[in-house]
């Protein structure tokens, strides 16, 4: 059961969220055109794929792709809940974002002899 989800949106999508839940719990998750910053506050997480498990413990973090995954969240002997805070990136939000300059760190990367 979610007990709290609180989100901040930037052009119409959610960029960071942070969820409280009571374990166990299962959900479908699908990013289909975004990468996301996933780091678990409380609690332990599995994330399924299809050809693949990724398990996430209390105070780690893992960077997704794109892709759909199965989501199952799982109690610690801390605590009785699990708590989620998740970074979005998509690309038509960063297109906007840096749409007049872009960060040196993505110039370098892009072109590494400019550096």
């Amino acid at each position: 059961m979610i007990n709290k989800h609180q989100y901040f949106e930037l052009f119409e999508k959610s960029i960071f969220e942070r969820v409280v839940l009571t374990p166990p719990f299962k959900l479908p998750t699908q990013m289909p055109n975004e990468a996301c910053f996933y780091y678990a506050v409380n609690g332990d997480s599995h994330f399924r794929t299809p050809t693949k498990q990724i398990t996430i413990h209390t105070e780690e973090a893992i960077v997704l792709k794109c892709g759909n995954y199965l989501t199952e969240w799982f109690a610690t002997n801390n605590s009785e809940t699990c708590e989620v805070i998740a970074v979005h990136f998509y690309p038509e939000v960063l297109k906007k974002v840096y749409d007049k300059e872009l960060p040196g760190f993505f110039i370098y990367f892009d072109h590494p002899e400019l550096s």
